[in-house]
Protein backbone atom coordinates (compact mmCIF):
# COMPACT_ATOMS: atom_id res chain seq x y z
CA UNK A 1 0.00 0.00 0.00
CA UNK A 2 1.33 3.31 -1.17
CA UNK A 3 0.80 6.00 2.38
CA UNK A 4 1.64 9.79 1.63
CA UNK A 5 2.41 11.88 4.25
CA UNK A 6 0.69 15.40 4.85
CA UNK A 7 3.94 16.60 4.80
CA UNK A 8 5.16 15.72 1.98
CA UNK A 9 2.08 16.45 -0.06
CA UNK A 10 2.74 20.05 2.06
CA UNK A 11 5.92 20.27 0.16
CA UNK A 12 5.02 19.27 -3.13
CA UNK A 13 1.78 21.30 -3.06
CA UNK A 14 4.48 24.60 -2.74
CA UNK A 15 5.80 23.96 -5.93
CA UNK A 16 2.67 22.66 -8.06
CA UNK A 17 0.32 26.26 -8.59
CA UNK A 18 4.09 27.56 -10.18
CA UNK A 19 3.35 24.58 -12.72
CA UNK A 20 -0.15 24.87 -13.67
CA UNK A 21 -0.68 26.84 -16.86
CA UNK A 22 -3.58 26.93 -19.54
CA UNK A 23 -2.73 23.61 -21.13
CA UNK A 24 -3.30 21.14 -17.97
CA UNK A 25 -6.12 19.14 -18.62
CA UNK A 26 -9.09 20.34 -16.53
CA UNK A 27 -9.24 16.77 -14.72
CA UNK A 28 -5.72 16.87 -13.77
CA UNK A 29 -6.69 20.49 -12.40
CA UNK A 30 -9.12 18.92 -10.44
CA UNK A 31 -7.29 16.33 -8.82
CA UNK A 32 -5.03 19.23 -8.12
CA UNK A 33 -7.34 21.31 -6.22
CA UNK A 34 -8.79 18.74 -4.44
CA UNK A 35 -5.07 17.84 -2.70
CA UNK A 36 -4.70 21.45 -2.51
CA UNK A 37 -8.08 22.18 -0.42
CA UNK A 38 -7.43 19.05 1.18
CA UNK A 39 -3.89 20.83 2.47
CA UNK A 40 -5.92 24.23 3.23
CA UNK A 41 -3.41 25.61 0.95
CA UNK A 42 -4.47 29.02 -0.62
CA UNK A 43 -4.54 28.57 -3.90
CA UNK A 44 -7.17 25.63 -4.00
CA UNK A 45 -9.55 27.42 -4.73
CA UNK A 46 -8.38 29.24 -7.89
CA UNK A 47 -7.12 25.61 -9.52
CA UNK A 48 -10.79 24.48 -8.14
CA UNK A 49 -12.24 27.32 -10.29
CA UNK A 50 -9.95 26.96 -13.07
CA UNK A 51 -11.07 23.46 -13.90
CA UNK A 52 -15.01 24.09 -13.20
CA UNK A 53 -14.41 26.47 -16.05
CA UNK A 54 -12.61 24.58 -18.50
CA UNK A 55 -15.11 21.30 -18.12
CA UNK A 56 -18.20 23.58 -18.73
CA UNK A 57 -16.45 24.29 -22.05
CA UNK A 58 -17.39 21.15 -23.43
CA UNK A 59 -20.65 21.04 -25.03
CA UNK A 60 -22.99 18.02 -23.88
CA UNK A 61 -23.41 18.79 -20.19
CA UNK A 62 -25.44 15.82 -18.85
CA UNK A 63 -27.34 15.95 -15.48
CA UNK A 64 -23.91 13.71 -14.03
CA UNK A 65 -21.33 16.35 -15.07
CA UNK A 66 -24.18 19.29 -14.19
CA UNK A 67 -23.99 17.80 -10.24
CA UNK A 68 -20.57 17.09 -10.29
CA UNK A 69 -18.68 20.22 -11.17
CA UNK A 70 -21.41 21.97 -9.14
CA UNK A 71 -19.57 20.50 -6.40
CA UNK A 72 -16.12 21.84 -8.05
CA UNK A 73 -17.16 25.07 -7.77
CA UNK A 74 -18.78 24.41 -4.21
CA UNK A 75 -15.29 23.08 -2.90
CA UNK A 76 -13.68 26.40 -5.13
CA UNK A 77 -16.06 28.18 -2.34
CA UNK A 78 -18.37 29.86 -5.37
CA UNK A 79 -21.06 29.18 -3.75
CA UNK A 80 -23.70 31.15 -6.38
CA UNK A 81 -22.35 28.76 -9.31
CA UNK A 82 -22.71 25.57 -7.52
CA UNK A 83 -26.19 26.50 -7.15
CA UNK A 84 -26.88 27.63 -10.15
CA UNK A 85 -25.34 24.30 -11.82
CA UNK A 86 -27.11 21.93 -9.52
CA UNK A 87 -30.58 24.15 -10.53
CA UNK A 88 -29.66 22.99 -13.75
CA UNK A 89 -29.48 19.78 -12.83
CA UNK A 90 -33.03 19.34 -10.63
CA UNK A 91 -34.74 20.93 -13.57
CA UNK A 92 -33.37 18.23 -16.21
CA UNK A 93 -33.53 15.64 -13.88
CA UNK A 94 -37.48 16.03 -13.07
CA UNK A 95 -38.22 16.85 -16.28
CA UNK A 96 -36.86 13.35 -17.23
CA UNK A 97 -38.67 11.64 -14.30
CA UNK A 98 -41.81 13.46 -15.00
CA UNK A 99 -41.35 12.48 -19.02
CA UNK A 100 -41.73 8.77 -18.40
CA UNK A 101 -44.37 6.77 -16.77
CA UNK A 102 -41.55 4.21 -14.61
CA UNK A 103 -38.70 6.51 -14.50
CA UNK A 104 -35.51 4.38 -14.00
CA UNK A 105 -33.58 4.14 -10.81
CA UNK A 106 -30.81 6.24 -12.15
CA UNK A 107 -33.34 9.28 -13.30
CA UNK A 108 -34.62 8.80 -9.74
CA UNK A 109 -31.31 9.45 -8.04
CA UNK A 110 -30.08 12.37 -10.42
CA UNK A 111 -33.56 14.08 -9.26
CA UNK A 112 -32.45 13.12 -5.05
CA UNK A 113 -29.22 13.98 -5.15
CA UNK A 114 -30.05 17.24 -6.89
CA UNK A 115 -33.46 18.20 -4.81
CA UNK A 116 -30.53 16.93 -1.84
CA UNK A 117 -27.86 19.42 -2.56
CA UNK A 118 -30.42 22.39 -3.05
CA UNK A 119 -31.64 21.71 0.92
CA UNK A 120 -35.32 20.45 -1.21
CA UNK A 121 -35.16 17.68 1.65
CA UNK A 122 -38.38 17.03 2.03
CA UNK A 123 -38.94 16.35 -1.86
CA UNK A 124 -35.74 15.02 -2.16
CA UNK A 125 -37.59 12.34 0.43
CA UNK A 126 -40.88 12.09 -1.99
CA UNK A 127 -39.24 10.31 -4.32
CA UNK A 128 -39.19 7.11 -2.77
Amino acid sequence: MIRLSEQKLQADAVLWPSHVDSRANWFHLEELGRVLFRLNHPDASRVLQQAAVDHLRFPAQSIDNLLYMGNIYRLAGDEEQSITLWNQAYQQSQQQVQSVADPDMEEIVCLVQSCYLLRRYDEAIAQF
